[in-house]
């Protein structure tokens, strides 16, 4: 059947009834007036009431053709035999009226004309009377059609309506819970991520603040209390961090599958069933990435549902080492155009923005597939840097590893007490930065230089006492290191040098620097030229010299045969010396002084 069967139509239909059942008495009863048979006039009044309906159930056109034919064929005939009969028939032009249809009322107005106008003229000159009753019958009877299919529409648009706007109102309400439940999930994030970053950096800049005062005890008692105040802080970091992580919402460990099956269930009802497929080996995913696959989800569903009318959404999720594609199938209808201004718009949008993208098809408007891509290769500038930690005490090692651990930007490679160990690790591992304690196991300049002959790229940072170690400090700058810092610095400004350096800088901290310019002071000759009295040895000298002409590192390397990474800690030094902060400082103080 072509459409369902309501109580309108039944209501239609007993009326109808009833009108053939008095269409047929009246035959009966006058239809000894007619030369045709009653049984054949009865079967002629029976199609006409049974034909109609029947081509109702295959469309309402079939009908509206059939009943008008009919209409025209049997008022002229059956007027002429009594009108009373045609009086009864034509209030089948109430169900012509209810059935018809915008595109065909142009048809159907004129085939309702010609019956009530011309059928009956039969009785004009003898029945005028008569003849205008018809007319008006016919004419009232499709009036009062049309007004019971207004009437009916509208009750049905409003119960559409109301059947959509619960189901917004549904829709909203979900919505506003999941946004209540992010804004939690945020906010407790966040909360327990500056409490963590706190934590962290507080003890290690206690750990490292204490380590450093190692070198000034100088009797067992105290150093017998050092280490009893470290043992504590130790313990204190270890149930601190516990502590934190238990604090930590448990949704930043779901994998992409786990909330995407969370997702499935919130949005499977009864109204339109939600299925997922999961293939390929799942990747390590961002928190964010995550989160906003989760709501392309939601919103490619929500919108097959309430805008396609969709019982069905088939959703696959694939994964492969360069993307994630996110496919949705369902049976609804609409075209491309409407599923993007409805709200798919602004995720291509996003998907593009991210290096992705989101297309959507459909055939002939019917089933609609929506396919989702989003690439998670991270290019060279977003790889982590890979650090390697080398100290003597665990607890040091320990306390770095937390705090770089809570950088996004940073990841420990390893962690090592020195020694030939830390050569082993750097040739498996290939950091590219080791942050390496003066106070490790076995030769730290042995170690450097091992490092840096066989593994060139990997970059140094060296961490020290200020008042034991220049002596060291300038061997290992010849040796090449990129960085030297005291132990006693603050974590954050040690995460900054850390990823200066990494990015191309070498850097010696300025108090550091004073000290080593002290050292070199003190340790001068009294017989040096007095042009050169800021205790620049020789080849610093010629360093200086090379830079006033304008040479570039690579240039001042190659002429003095040395390391560009020496050029550049001869350059450092000789910046504090002179107490400047750039080349061109540098040249004209040496100018102006005569040491050039």
């Amino acid at each position: 059947m072509a459409w369902r069967i309501k109580w309108n139509d039944w209501l239609l239909y007993i009326i109808r009834t009833i009108c053939l059942v008095s269409v047929l008495y009246f035959a009966e009863k006058n239809g000894g007036n007619s030369s045709t048979p009653l049984w054949l006039l009865f079967g002629l009044i029976g199609i006409s009431y049974v034909l109609p309906l029947i081509l109702l159930q295959i469309g309402k056109k079939p009908y509206l053709i059939s009943e008008l034919i009919l209409l025209a064929v049997l008022v002229p005939y059956l007027t002429s035999i009594d009108h009373l009969i045609t009086g009864n028939l034509v209030m089948y032009c109430m169900m012509v009226g209810f059935y018809n249809e915008r595109k065909m009322y142009i048809g159907s107005g004129v085939g309702i004309l010609f019956i009530a106008v011309v059928c009956p003229l039969v009785l004009l000159p003898d029945a005028p009377i008569s003849y205008f009753s018809i007319l008006l019958s016919c004419l009232i009877y499709t009036a009062l059609g049309v007004v019971f299919h207004i009437l009916v529409s509208s009750k049905e648009e409003i119960e559409k309506r109301n059947v959509i706007i619960k189901e917004q109102y549904r829709l909203m309400e979900q919505h506003a819970g999941q946004i209540e439940q992010n804004s939690i999930l945020k906010e407790r994030d966040r909360i327990f991520n500056e409490l963590q970053d706190s934590i962290s950096h507080t003890y290690t800049t206690l750990v490292l603040g204490l380590e450093s005062l190692k070198q000034e005890i100088s009797t067992e008692r105290e150093a017998a209390m050092l280490d009893r105040i470290m043992d504590v802080t130790h313990t204190g970091l270890t149930e601190v961090k516990q502590a934190v992580q238990d604090l930590g919402p448990l949704e930043l460990n779901f994998t992409l599958s786990e909330m995407m099956y969370l997702a499935i269930q919130e949005l499977h009802s009864e109204e339109c069933e939600v299925l997922l497929k999961m293939t390929g080996e799942e990747r390590n995913l961002s928190k964010d990435h995550k989160l906003f696959l989760i709501r392309c989800l939601h919103e490619v569903a929500s919108l097959a549902r309430r805008e396609g009318g969709a019982t069905h959404v088939g959703v696959t999720v694939k994964c492969s080492d360069m993307v994630v594609e996110l496919t949705a199938q369902d049976d609804g209808q609409g075209s491309e155009e409407e599923r993007l201004s409805r709200g798919l718009e602004s995720l291509r949008e996003r998907f593009q923005s991210l290096g992705g993208d989101l297309l959507i098809s459909s055939f002939l408007n019917k089933g609609m597939t929506v396919q989702c891509t989003l690439p998670i290769v991270m290019n060279s500038l977003n790889t982590p840097i890979g650090i390697v930690v080398a100290d003597n005490e665990p607890i040091v090692r320990e306390a770095l590893a937390a705090l770089i651990s809570m950088q996004e930007d940073m990841e420990i490679v390893a962690m090592s007490a020195g020694g030939s160990e830390l050569l082993d690790v750097c040739t498996t591992l290939q950091p590219d930065v080791i942050l390496l304690s003066t106070e490790q196991e076995g030769d730290c300049l042995t170690l450097i230089g091992s490092i840096k002959v066989n593994l060139p790229d990997i970059k140094v940072i060296i961490m020290t006492s200020l008042d034991h170690d220049q002596h060291l400090v300038m061997e290992a700058i010849q040796l090449g290191v990129e960085g030297c810092i005291e132990k006693a610095i603050a974590s954050r400004e040690l995460l900054t040098k850390i990823r200066s350096i990494y990015g191309g800088e070498m850097i010696i901290t300025q108090q550091l620097a004073r000290q080593l310019v002290q050292s070199v002071k003190e340790s001068a000759l009294h017989d040096v030229d007095k042009k050169n009295e800021y205790g620049l040895s020789e080849r610093e000298v010629e360093v200086l010299q090379c830079l006033a002409e304008n040479m570039k590192y690579k240039e001042i390397a190659e002429k003095l045969f040395l390391a560009e990474g020496t050029v550049r800690n001869y350059l450092s030094v000789i910046y504090s010396k002179l107490n400047v902060t750039s080349r061109t400082e540098a040249t004209e103080k040496a100018q102006t002084e005569g040491i050039i």
